[in-house]
């Protein structure tokens, strides 16, 4: 009675609050798990109670292992796979903000004008960026320090002058990476800036540090996540630590001992990173100058991708993001140009190179016989082999008598049958991933042989995981898999895929922002 009274009250005269009023709102972000476990939960209880109605005497509440992470991915429209390609757009990724997801705004036709308008009570809050085309309204990116207090996500109207707000409180990542920007571009180029920043700029050979800033560039490294900036969850202390002379660092980790006995295992040799807008993957390699015995504090910097920060960005030493070349331009009137391109240097061309890497696959049967294949290291020339292999038996008999009934000898005997596996880019082979539906023991002594070599250090790096008590449930597979994923479409047999990595420098038809 008392709700209905309020109600009646509420329609006694003409105020109302607008749908984008954020003082009526709370953030959720981890708290959606535990909402669509309770969705999964109910769903297979509303099954087993139909179950009973209909006089069932066996009747069981089952619910299926993965139903909370199939309803994320199936059901969630905020969850999108991660591109690994800037530092950005890993911010970004994790401060972007909208009604969508579980009970909430999840039909299109539902986002009027007044459901897409920045609202007052957002200043402290969201920044100006967000999409430019469909989605405009829809997605918004939470400022660096969005005034949200608690886990439950309760959000904090603006207190006091807002002229007097700070960067980090009213400027998004983007914004406060392009200094001036917020307050001289009209809101179309802001928010051209915003989509051109985070999805096509790329780490490229030469990096330099910002001429211009405001601090946003010395914040970043602590915005981002451990993927290019690994740091300290507690105090703690370098426990073990192995750097070799490799170039791509492998074999090369660092362990630390926190104060309450966990433990952290960062990687510090080169890892292949998906880049899923631009359909190819990237190297990404943590780097440090931390000893083993060395202490450090809670939130500080263990390791960072040497390509995306420095520590030469001027009057201090403090790590500093780096997102573009700086360069020399000169304004010419010539008949050269096309529409809005632009004439640069070779050597500039090079400067702003990109390391790219992309995948060469194999599915092989388990009776293949491997002939030959390239090593993690080596270089390989474009249409050149980097495995061949013959098709096996099921008997070894018969395999056997073939290969005896013929009077070849051993170099015939390569080229007799022999599939070759041959790459489109010229560069070097710098990972193996082998995903195998079956036990080792039933590969073919050549497969198993290239199987146990290329598990050896995974096996190894997974040791070191145990030893302090870290879950290696990320590591790649060391066992049979089901065929799901990227076994999906392997029967009986294995997937091989070779990364070649090269230098992409650019070219005619490449985007280049001044």
């Amino acid at each position: 009675a008392g709700v209905l009274l309020h109600a009646n009250n509420l329609l006694a005269d003409n105020k109302y609050i607008s749908h984008t009023d954020q003082s009526v709102r709370r953030w959720r972000r981890k708290e959606l798990l535990a909402g669509y476990f309770y969705k999964a939960l109910s769903a297979s209880y509303q099954s087993y109670a139909n179950s009973i109605r209909h006089s069932r005497k066996v009747s069981k509440m089952t619910i299926k292992q993965s139903a909370v992470i199939d309803l994320i991915l199936s059901k969630d429209p905020s969850t999108n796979d991660l591109s690994v390609n800037n530092v950005i757009n890993d911010v970004e990724c994790t401060h972007t903000v909208t009604n969508k997801g579980l009970v909430g705004l999840n039909v299109d036709r539902a986002y009027s004008i007044d459901k897409r308008n920045y609202d007052s009570s957002m200043l402290n809050v969201f920044g100006m960026d967000t999409g430019f085309s469909g989605n405009v309204g829809i997605n918004r990116q939470a400022t660096m320090d969005a005034n949200i207090e608690g886990n439950r996500g309760i959000v904090k109207t603006i207190d006091g002058d807002p002229n007097k707000l700070s960067v980090a409180k009213t400027l998004t990542v983007t914004e406060g990476m392009v200094p001036l920007g917020s307050t001289h571009d009209d809101p179309p180029r802001t928010l051209m800036t915003y989509v051109q920043t985070s999805k096509h700029m790329v780490r490229c050979e030469k990096n330099d540090p910002l001429l211009v800033t405001n601090g946003s560039d010395e914040a970043l490294p602590y915005l981002t996540s451990d993927i290019f900036c690994f740091k300290a969850k507690q105090d703690g202390t370098v426990v073990e630590m192995v750097k070799s002379d490799d170039p791509e660092g492998r074999g090369n980790y660092m362990v630390v001992e926190y104060k309450d006995s966990t433990h952290d295992y960062i990687d510090l040799s080169e890892q292949v990173k998906k880049n899923s807008d631009g359909g190819y993957y990237i190297p990404l390699k943590l780097s440090t100058d931390l000893k083993e015995g060395s202490r450090v504090k809670a939130g500080s910097i263990l390791a960072y991708d040497k390509d995306s920060f420095t520590t030469s960005g001027g009057e201090n030493t403090n790590l500093t993001a780096m997102s573009g070349t700086l360069a020399k331009i000169a304004v010419l009137n010539t008949d050269e140009g096309f529409e809005d391109s632009a004439m640069i240097t070779s050597e500039f061309a090079e400067k702003l190179g990109t390391q790219v890497i992309m995948p060469e696959e194999v599915i092989l049967d388990k009776n293949a016989n491997i002939i030959l294949y390239k090593q993690i290291g080596d270089h390989v020339m474009e249409g050149e082999t980097i495995m061949a292999y013959t098709m096996g038996y099921e008997d070894d008999e018969v395999s056997n008598a073939l290969m005896k009934n013929f009077n070849f000898n051993q170099d015939q005997i390569s080229e007799l049958g022999r599939t070759p596996v041959t790459t489109e880019h010229t560069g070097v082979l710098t990972d193996i991933e082998i995903y195998r539906t079956v036990d080792l023991d039933e590969l073919s002594p050549s497969l198993k042989e290239f199987v146990q070599t290329y598990e050896k250090d995974i096996k190894r790096t997974r040791s070191v995981y145990n030893k302090y008590g870290i879950d290696s449930a990320m590591l790649p597979p060391t066992t049979k898999v089901d065929q799901v994923g990227k076994a999906k479409n392997v029967n009986n047999g294995l997937k091989i895929l070779f990364y070649i990595k090269y230098t992409d420098n650019m070219s005619v038809g490449d985007k280049i922002v001044f």
